[in-house]
């Protein structure tokens, strides 16, 4: 098996019937890299491509028109990044499973995707019959990471924050525990039902994190956490 399945979650997809394809927006910005992955969607019986984009907005407007069960997309692409557009299609459609396809392993890159709650973290040097696999698992609730990621750059980073005695001199435990949820990939409303508070709550959450830390975005304040070690990567090791 050539990736890792990282996380299993239930996130509300509906389970493939016989009768039933998965539906795949293709965002790419290289237009023959993108043709080719609509040939091979052809290909497979359970599949099918209702649209594609070439820029990061598209992806997004496509992505709240046509509700697809997957979207492919690469991280370099005009506009709106990869991970930007795949954050915001999560909000927008939580029940859409995002794969990034990509030529980066840098850290950063996984850490941000992380954050913003992607299913899916594919190298594009792999196979394309592999990224066929990699769609039908995130389609079934599955979190999908190229295990070369795992085994190298990332399993080194989670072992470095595992390690660390954390502090919590900036934030107060329940900010903590909000910045561990959102690591996980959840949404303000996913994070609301899970606590049993309201999403104005999540959100006021997030006002004070972002002032007390200094940082612009929830992602920003997601890698503060993880590179001070309070918290961990430790939820994305279930199933190893």
């Amino acid at each position: 098996m050539c990736y890792n399945r990282v996380d299993e979650y239930p996130i509300g997809r509906c389970i493939l019937s016989v009768s039933d394809k998965i539906r795949i927006l293709i965002a790419e910005e290289t237009t023959l890299f993108r043709q080719g992955l609509q040939r091979l969607l052809r290909d497979q019986e359970d599949m099918e491509c209702i649209g594609n984009a070439s820029d990061g907005e598209d992806a997004i407007r496509l992505a709240k028109e046509l509700s697809p069960d997957v979207v492919v997309m690469g991280i370099v692409m005009p506009k709106i990044n990869g991970i930007d557009a795949a954050g915001q299609i999560k909000e927008a459609c939580p029940n859409t499973a995002v794969i990034l396809l990509t030529r980066y392993a840098d850290h950063r890159y996984v850490l941000s995707s992380i954050a913003v709650g992607i299913d899916g973290y594919i190298m594009k040097q792999r196979e394309l019959c592999e990224l066929v696999e990699a769609i039908r698992l995130v389609h079934r609730g599955m979190r999908v990471f190229d295990s070369r990621l795992m085994n190298g750059e990332i399993r080194n980073v989670a072992t470095e924050y595992i390690n660390r005695r954390p502090t919590f001199n900036s934030l107060r435990p329940r900010e903590v525990e909000v910045l561990n949820l959102a690591a996980q990939g959840m949404s303000n409303k996913q994070i609301a039902n899970k606590l049993g508070v309201t999403t104005h709550t999540i959100s006021t959450h997030f006002v004070h994190i972002l002032n007390r830390l200094g940082v612009q975005s929830r992602t920003e304040a997601v890698l503060y956490a993880l590179h001070k070690g309070w918290i961990s990567l430790n939820e994305f090791d279930k199933g190893r």
